[in-house]
């Protein structure tokens, strides 16, 4: 049986902590020093596995034991699914039933209603975006974002009157009208 190394613990630790960006159970905000943090991560995840690989290539030359393969193996899973979410992932793409915008001079906020009564709330700013997630419901011409009842975070019920192309806030008049996006 292999034994398992201090070192190799390290590395899987750090290329499971490189997913963590990829995993959200509930609310969250993303910006550019997660983005930084991310690529550090990735970075010191790349130069372990690159020095423990070099490593690995020395002994193995020089006879002192077997080539581990799961070292280089583990370092293109973890790079490749990095850079296939950094490139290639889409946006939701569920059935959309009604999207919305607002815009000001500090954010911009993307309110995107599901046929599956779930909708998506993501604000905007200059240094991340915060995205809100939940249920809904519709009562004539009225959207009520229902508070979720498992997430203390969500202590909201904010409703919004459908009006032409515009979606206006029911109770509060400070926040901005949303225009209807096809």
């Amino acid at each position: 049986m292999k034994q398992i190394h201090f070192k190799q613990i390290i590395f899987v630790a750090l290329g499971i902590f490189t997913l963590s960006r990829y995993i959200h159970f509930s609310d969250y905000c993303d910006g550019m020093a997660q983005g930084l943090l991310q690529l550090l991560l990735l970075f010191a995840f790349i130069s372990f596995g690159i020095i423990l690989i070099i490593t690995d290539l020395f002994k193995c030359y020089k006879k002192l034991a077997p080539f581990n393969w799961f070292t280089p193996i583990f370092l293109i899973s973890i790079v490749s699914y990095n850079g296939f979410q950094l490139f290639f992932k889409e946006d939701n793409q569920k059935d959309i039933f009604l999207s919305a915008e607002s815009t000001n001079d500090y954010n911009r906020m993307k309110l995107t209603f599901y046929r599956d009564s779930v909708f998506e709330k993501r604000v905007n700013s200059i240094e991340n975006s915060c995205f809100t997630f939940g249920k809904y419901s519709i009562h004539q011409n009225k959207i009520t974002l229902l508070k979720d009842e498992f997430d203390s975070k969500k202590d909201f019920e904010e409703s919004y009157i459908l009006k032409d192309s515009l979606l206006i806030p029911a109770f509060n008049e400070l926040k901005d009208t949303l225009k209807i996006i096809d």
